[in-house]
């Protein structure tokens, strides 16, 4: 891999883990795990259309994309 590109891979990383310990957090139910990934996803659309996040990891998907 480029070193140009691991930045990238590594924001992609970053997030697919984030989402992937929402969705696996067992100390809450189905629905509020589902909440809380369609919140993450939702907050990162808005990171997107304003061009920065206080999230680190969301924040790397924006300079990403």
């Amino acid at each position: 891999m480029p070193a140009v590109m691991r930045p990238a891979c590594w924001a992609l990383w970053a997030a697919a883990n984030a989402i992937d310990d929402l969705a696996d957090d067992h100390s809450v139910d189905a629905e509020r795990r589902a909440e809380r990934v369609g919140a993450w996803i939702a907050a990162l659309d808005h990171d997107v259309a304003t061009g920065s996040s206080t999230d680190p990891v969301r924040r790397a998907l924006v300079d990403t994309a």
